[in-house]
């Protein structure tokens, strides 16, 4: 019985009824966000897993063929989303490492003069403002309160 309910409901979410899609939500935040919980050890960090998954799913709605039922497929999501999560984390501090490997082993006024490298954070920075600019306006504000505020997502919901 639930199973069918699921799938009107993401049939409807299919057509843009964010009403439906709201309401599987509701439905499977707890469960996915434990999940995720227990494979990160982290709630924030579950939480930003689960509301990723979410984000793409609306984001995909038009396109996404689920044949099976829901929640095999969000839970399958969500540790494809999980995995990712990790492999960021492994290539990230690959990067780390090697920075701490250049520090320790150049020659500091070699290497990290600051000539150009003032005037490439400024581009950035200003390549980053004119993305924020562009985005709309409920995307700028939760970037801006994550980015420029360092709030976490249960801040930025409140």
């Amino acid at each position: 019985m639930a199973e069918s309910m699921d799938m009107i409901l993401w049939q409807r979410v299919t057509q843009g009824d964010y009403n439906a899609f709201n309401g599987i939500y509701d439905s499977y935040w707890d469960t996915l966000l434990a999940i995720a919980l227990k494979k990160v050890g982290d709630m924030d960090v579950a939480m930003d897993i689960v509301q990723d998954l979410f984000v793409d799913i609306w984001q995909k709605r038009y396109t996404l063929q689920i044949q099976t039922s829901l929640q095999p497929y969000l839970v399958s999501a969500l540790y494809f989303k999980v995995f990712n999560h990790f492999r960021q984390q492994g290539v990230q501090q690959k990067h780390i490492n090697q920075y701490y490997q250049l520090v320790d082993t150049a020659d500091s006024s070699e290497h990290f003069a600051s000539t150009g490298y003032e005037e490439n954070y400024e581009t950035l920075l200003y390549a980053i403002e004119q993305s924020v600019h562009g985005m709309p306006e409920r995307m700028k504000k939760v970037f801006q309160l994550k980015y420029y505020r360092s709030l976490n997502n249960q801040e930025i919901a409140d």
